[in-house]
């Protein structure tokens, strides 16, 4: 049994090749309002800042809305 859920995916979660070909179906560019973007995460894996979504009152993150099929049993 599949069930479709909408994933909001920004920064480098747009990046095609971080997905099991098939788990994810673009719908659209999109935008997650009351947030903002932020380099305030540090990624001992990156050794560097990462990308990440702060709540802002009045901000607006852009990236792109996915449907995600995520099987279950």
């Amino acid at each position: 049994m599949s069930h479709e859920t909408p994933y909001f995916a920004y920064g480098s979660n747009l990046n095609p090749s971080n997905y099991n070909e098939g788990s994810l179906q673009l719908l659209g560019t999109a935008r997650l309002a009351d947030y903002r973007l932020a380099f305030n995460y540090f990624s001992s894996s990156l050794i560097g800042g990462a990308l990440n979504l702060v709540p802002e009152a009045g901000g607006l993150a852009h990236g792109a809305l996915f449907g995600a099929d995520l099987s279950v049993g």
